[in-house]
């Protein structure tokens, strides 16, 4: 949703006028002004909504936005585009116990859960009710074509062993994953980072051991950690006891 905020000039619209729009860009319900500048508040909510993120937006009409308005001159205009509703894309590479329960947290978190595993028989909806979407590819070597933007994925690769976890790394390297991690142990973890290394294989950012240090072994309690990571990253905040002194570092 976008609300005007304020204007300045000449304007074909209100303080306090309000445009809805969806995902892809279809107008919901209200109008800014319409023309050229309601496409630009439009093409802006949409970014919005793929970012997740609220943001002021403040435009300057174009001699040639005001004439499709049937102004001879324009003015400016700010509005507050403010996402709201929207679900956050979860990718789960491994059909195993973990990300089971990953799925089960996380769907109540509004996060949009897709599935991939090579094994017909885990990949499931008996095992994911929870799921939007179950893909069963062919070899973890290339489990990623059926995801065209992964600025826009959390990724969490938790296949059944390290060789498979290998393949979805190189597979999920040289892209630019809004999180990435990677279970395992860290003696795991730097072993096959330094493999990768070898071949010129590095990631920015990349969480792994993937989770918090909450404790616990069990599929529930490592989900737990987990999905409060994917937190933590998902609104920008440190991970820190809420009940700590605000100028107290607390180590991840």
């Amino acid at each position: 949703m976008a609300t005007v905020v304020g204007i300045n000039g000449s304007i074909p619209t209100e303080v306090g006028s309000k445009i809805l729009v969806s995902s892809q860009g279809q107008i919901l319900a209200g109008t800014v002004g319409g023309g050229a500048l309601e496409a630009v508040v439009i093409h802006r909510l949409v970014r919005a909504i793929a970012e997740g993120k609220s943001s002021e937006l403040e435009h300057h009409l174009t001699d040639d936005e005001a004439s499709t308005l049937g102004m001879t001159c324009g003015g400016s205009i700010r509005l507050f585009l403010e996402p709201f509703g929207v679900a956050a894309e979860l990718v789960l590479i491994g059909a195993g116990h973990v990300n089971q329960a990953v799925a089960k947290l996380a769907k109540d978190l509004d996060y949009r859960v897709t599935v991939v595993d090579d094994r017909p028989q885990w990949a499931t909806g008996d095992y994911f009710p929870h799921a939007h979407k179950i893909e069963v590819v062919k070899t973890l070597k290339q489990p990623f074509d059926n995801i065209p933007r992964p600025e826009q994925v959390y990724l969490v690769v938790a296949t059944r062993c390290h060789a498979t976890d290998e393949l979805v790394m190189r597979a999920a390297a040289g892209k630019d994953w809004k999180y990435l991690g990677m279970i395992g142990s860290r003696l795991k973890v730097e072993r096959l980072l330094e493999k990768l290394g070898e071949d010129g294989i590095t990631f920015e950012g990349l969480h792994a051991p993937i989770g918090l240090d909450l404790g616990g072994k069990s599929p529930a309690a490592v989900a737990l950690s987990i999905v409060a990571e994917l937190q933590m990253v998902r609104n920008a905040r440190t991970g820190r006891p809420l009940g700590a002194p605000v100028d107290v570092h607390v180590p991840r």
